[in-house]
């Protein structure tokens, strides 16, 4: 029993020895495991320090061919500086060349002005003795009307005669003389050309007077002052002096009707207030030119006047849009008055030369007489016609030609306003911020709820009231209105459409819900604002809606080619619905554009077009520029009754006729 329980206790021992070297074991198992782990790390991180270190080599050696280019880019520009520098160089040699030619300029232009004076010098010497020719002359006039009746004296008149006429040939040829000296220093670029020419023609003009040729009906001031005077000897006392005072009472006559012209052109182009619809200013003119007989004057300068100064006007303020819709009311309110009040001249009338104006709103002249659909028809209750000469036919057709300008004006200014914008519209703002804001402003309703459209769609609406108001304030007729805004939304139509075919990014499905809710915004803003003032503008817009429509649609794959081209999108042709479905993508959905029968097809379609002489195989739609509307299209009636005068008139004779 000892021996069995002594084997037990070594055992035990070796049991407890073998547990303890199992501990052991275990515990440097465990000591070489996380050895092992540590040399797995420190391996990984002397991968990634290799990976790093190629990385560091390549970037260097890309720095070092960038360090190169940029060398010789450096290079190249210190070669360039260098020939800056030389052109520079040349050019300043080229001022002081250019200095040194203006100095000598101005030294030969000073000799030339003494030159100048001294001709003048001669040419006062030449008239002093024209005068005292001409005095000589009239003496010898009248001694020969003291002669007639002397038979004996007639030798001794003649012997006079000789001898003047002998020294006018002297006078006319120190005449020509001098100009021919002076014709020498017209050809210098001084300046002083113009002013000595209109001096020889004095004299030519006084050396006329002295001739015994007739005068023509249209002579020089200076002729007819020297056949005045001719006149003047035969005259008596009484006579001189009645002549005098009508020349007086024609010139201040003259003087009191261009005092009026200038009164009522200031009443024009100054006064904006507007009576019932009915532009004040405009009205007041034309009742004045009616009155004062302008209209079957063969002869006037109002017209000239009125066309200059609105013609100006016009051209200084081409960017103005509240200038050019109140000048294209007042326009078309003088037009209008011109129909009802002023009928065409008679078949006599009409053979006359015409001419052409010139400046920014010059027309062609050819259709100046055309004839427009009777007034008398349109109001048979208006007062008696008077009918119209050449001056007021031509102030009617630069009328005519303003509104036409002023209308084109007017679309493009608003063109180049929205055209920008319109780069953004056809493109929706990107990111899921833009988005849930853009939900939860439509979620509220209300006015607030425009916003969820962007701001680019709410900017062009509200450029749109803005214009519409500023028509309104105007009194711009409803029908040039209309005309107006079918082509703003007829650009905006061709530039959202256009934008759509050429940029991929903006044929996606979400894109087009955006362009779509832009539109539905626009039309509600027609509606709201009435057809009586937009029109049908709604309808130039149907290019862009089919197109969006056509993006938004669920299924496509599902459509067939007549379903698209008979239901969904009528209106486009074969080419434009084949680039729209080429160039779908939907970031969505993750949908599918139209299937690849329907592709084919419309490829077979475009082929076999493009085959026929009469197809237009462009995609892309075209701006119209032209005026859609003419002259006899405008309908509008006005009555100048009722038409208050302005208070600065009150109390002048020249227009008591107004109160």
């Amino acid at each position: 029993a000892k021996q069995e329980l002594r084997k037990l206790r070594m055992e035990a021992r070796q049991a407890a020895g073998l547990l303890k070297d199992k501990k052991a074991l275990e515990t440097k198992m465990k000591g070489m495991e996380q050895q092992v782990e540590n040399l797995q790390e420190q391996k990984t991180e002397l991968r990634a320090q290799l990976k790093k270190a190629k990385a560091e080599l390549a970037e260097a050696a890309e720095i070092s061919v960038q360090l190169a280019g940029a060398n010789a880019q450096i290079a190249e520009l210190t070669a360039s500086l260098e020939e800056e520098r030389k052109k520079g160089e040349e050019v300043q040699a080229e001022v002081a060349r250019l200095k040194e030619a203006l100095a000598a300029s101005e030294a030969k232009a000073t000799s030339l002005e003494g030159q100048s004076s001294e001709a003048k010098g001669e040419l006062e010497k030449l008239k002093g003795q024209l005068s005292s020719t001409a005095d000589e002359l009239q003496n010898a006039q009248k001694a020969n009307e003291n002669m007639a009746a002397d038979g004996d004296a007639l030798a001794e008149k003649d012997k006079r005669i000789e001898a003047l006429l002998s020294r006018l040939a002297e006078v006319e040829a120190l005449n020509n003389a001098l100009n021919s000296k002076l014709e020498e220093v017209e050809k210098t670029p001084n300046g002083k050309g113009a002013f000595i020419a209109g001096m020889r023609r004095m004299s030519n003009g006084v050396q006329q007077a002295f001739s015994n040729e007739s005068t023509p009906a249209t002579a020089t001031p200076e002729s007819r002052w020297s056949d005045h005077t001719g006149a003047d000897s035969h005259m008596s006392e009484s006579d001189k002096q009645q002549r005098e005072m009508e020349v007086r009472k024609h010139k201040l006559q003259a003087e009191r009707q261009g005092a009026q012209q200038n009164q009522l052109l200031e009443i024009l182009l100054k006064n904006k207030d507007f009576h019932d619809g009915v532009s004040v200013g405009a009205c007041i003119t034309f009742k004045c030119l009616l009155h004062w007989n302008a209209f079957q004057a063969e002869r006037t300068t109002i017209f000239d006047k009125i066309i200059q100064s609105v013609g100006s006007i016009l051209e200084e303020n081409q960017d103005n849009n509240e200038v050019l819709a109140h000048w294209l009311t007042n326009s078309v309110t003088l037009l209008a008055l011109f129909r009802k009040y002023v009928r065409p001249p008679s078949e006599s009338g009409m053979q006359r030369r015409s001419r052409a104006p010139s400046g920014l709103f010059a027309f062609k002249t050819s259709g100046i007489f055309s004839r427009s659909p009777a007034p008398q028809a349109l109001n048979p209750s208006s007062q008696k016609q008077v009918e119209a000469k050449y001056p007021a036919l031509l102030f009617k057709q630069q009328l005519d030609a303003f509104v036409q300008k002023i209308f084109s004006l007017l679309r493009d200014n608003i063109k180049k306003d929205i055209a920008p914008t319109l780069n953004n519209c056809i493109h929706a703002p990107r990111g899921r911020a833009a988005s849930n804001a853009a939900d939860k402003k439509r979620g509220q309703g209300g006015p607030a709820s425009r916003g969820g459209v962007g701001k680019d769609w709410t900017q062009i609406i509200n450029s749109s009231q803005s214009l519409l108001q500023l028509l309104k304030d105007t009194h711009v007729p409803k029908f040039l209105v209309r005309k107006l805004f079918k082509q703003v939304f007829a650009f905006i139509n061709v530039q959202l459409f256009n934008q759509l075919l050429l940029r991929r990014e903006c044929c996606s499905f979400s894109n087009g819900e955006y362009v779509k809710t832009g539109l539905a915004e626009l039309e509600n803003w027609i509606h709201v604002s009435k057809p009586d003032n937009v029109g049908t503008s709604l309808e130039e817009l149907k290019q862009i809606r089919q197109a969006v429509s056509f993006l938004v649609i669920h299924q496509k794959p599902k459509k067939s080619l007549e379903e698209i081209t008979n239901d969904l999108c009528p209106i486009l042709s074969v080419q434009q619905l084949y680039r729209i479905s080429t160039m779908y993508w939907d970031d969505k959905y993750g949908t599918e554009t139209v299937s690849g029968e329907v592709l084919g097809r419309m490829k077979r379609m475009m082929v076999e077009d493009s085959h026929s002489s009469n197809s237009n195989t462009s995609f892309l739609l075209d701006d119209d520029p032209s005026v859609p509307f003419s002259w006899d299209q405008v309908e509008m009636k006005i009555e100048m009754k009722g038409i208050p005068a302005p208070d600065s008139l009150r109390g002048q004779p020249s227009f008591d006729f107004l109160f």
